[in-house]
């Protein structure tokens, strides 16, 4: 069962736990990932672009969440007792032609990762 927390003031409540980190070559899921170690979790780490480089310990594997099959499939695999999700899809231009892929990618991966953790 995948705990929910709304708050952590102290990490060291994640010592031996299984978190799964979404979005980690992001600039806050990196800082999150390094974070969690130093605390003792188990971490495993997801990306949609840029392959991340943390320590060896950390398993780091492809992941895109509007796959629903491949997130469920995360999920059994490593069974996590926390997720975070860090994944967003962002792009700067002004274009409309950008607005559904990115309702897509953003609505779509959150809804995947709410279906496969119920």
């Amino acid at each position: 069962m995948i705990n929910s927390i709304k708050k952590i003031n102290d990490f060291r409540l994640l010592k031996d736990a299984r978190v799964l980190v979404i979005g980690a070559s992001s600039f806050i899921g990196t800082h999150l990932v390094l974070k969690l170690l130093e605390h003792g979790a188990i971490v495993h780490a997801t990306y949609r672009s840029d392959r991340p480089v943390f320590p060896q310990k950390v398993m780091t594997e492809y992941l895109d969440l509007t796959d629903l099959k491949a997130v469920k499939n995360r999920l059994k695999h490593f069974q996590p007792d926390y997720i975070f999700n860090m994944a967003a899809f962002v792009d700067g231009s002004r274009d409309l032609d950008m607005v559904l892929p990115t309702m897509q990618a953003n609505l779509g991966g959150n809804l995947n990762l709410l279906v496969a953790t119920a």
